[in-house]
This record gives structure tokens, sequence and C-alpha cells, in this order.
């Protein structure tokens, strides 16, 4: 009789152990968010960054033209303007190759935060899926209980009244 007294004090609990689940499964689900969002804000700036550096290469290739084609009767006075900006263009060229760098691993590490986010929601998912599990259960061994409680008074008020009649036919 003392597991029956416990289920309603079970159920609560469950319930309990249900709210917290999904509240944790919440928090996992606005982190994967935000794992997603950071993951999109670092592909963006790798494209970005490749977007600049094929600029600056088409950039650094039309200087290249211009030097041949157009300025070489000129060479002589330009060389040091035209030196400066080759050096200018190369500079930043290489500059952008190792940001693209950071940029690339920026993006793994957001991959990887992303994937971790996603464990973590899984994980609270399915805790949320076994928490509500428990609640039914315990709910349905509740109602059982119940049931059985009300079979046996029914039982008893029946045998009673029986026992009465036949007290009743000998008296």
């Amino acid at each position: 009789m003392s597991g029956a007294q416990d289920l309603p004090r079970q159920l609560e609990q469950a319930r309990q152990l249900a709210r917290l689940r999904q509240l944790r499964e919440r928090t996992a689900l606005a982190a994967l968010h935000e794992a997603d969002k950071a993951l999109l804000q670092a592909e963006e700036a790798l494209e970005r960054r490749r977007a600049a550096l094929a600029r600056l290469s088409e950039e650094r290739g039309q200087l290249s033209q211009r030097i041949v084609h157009e300025c070489a009767p000129d060479l002589g006075r330009l060389a040091a303007y035209i030196g400066a900006m080759t050096a200018d263009l190369d500079d930043q060229i290489e500059r952008t190759e190792y940001a693209m760098l950071d940029d690339e691993e920026a993006l793994d590490e957001a991959r990887k935060s992303r994937e971790r986010a996603r464990q973590a929601w899984l994980r609270a998912s399915a805790a949320v899926n076994a928490a509500e599990t428990l609640v039914t259960d315990t709910r349905r061994a509740h109602r059982q209980a119940h049931e059985a409680v009300q079979e046996r008074e029914a039982e008893d008020a029946a045998s009673a009244a029986h026992s009465q009649r036949q007290q009743q036919e000998r008296g």
C-alpha cells in the first residue's frame, strides 16, 4: 500500500523532472541556434575574404597589364610609383591570404562548435523524451493503482453485502 501512496509524489517528481529537462532542452536549442548563427557568420566572413583576395589579385593582374602595355614608354619616370603600387598590392594580398587562413580556422571551429551544440541538443531532447515517458508510466501506474483500490473496495462491498444477506437468511 505504501507504494500506491507514493505514486502521487512520484508523479509530481516525474513532472518536475520533465519540466527541468524541457528547460535544458530549450537552453540547448538556443545554444544550437547561436552556433548556427556563428557558423553562418564564419562562412560569410570567409566568403568576403575570398572575394577580397580575388579582387586584389585582379587589381594586381590589371596593374601588371597596364605596366606592360600603357606605362612602358614612361617606365623610367613611373618606376618608383609603379613599384610602390605593386608592393602595396602584394602586401595586401599577403595579409589577406593570412587572414583567410585565420578565417578558415574560425570556420572549422564554428563547425565543431555547432556539432557539439547539436549533440547537446540531441541529448537534451532524448532526456525530455525519457522524462515524458516516465511521467506517462507513472500516471498509468497511479491510475492502475487507483482502479485496483476501487475494485477491491467494490469487491469488499459486494462481499459485505453477500455476508449480510447470508446472515439475514439464517437469522
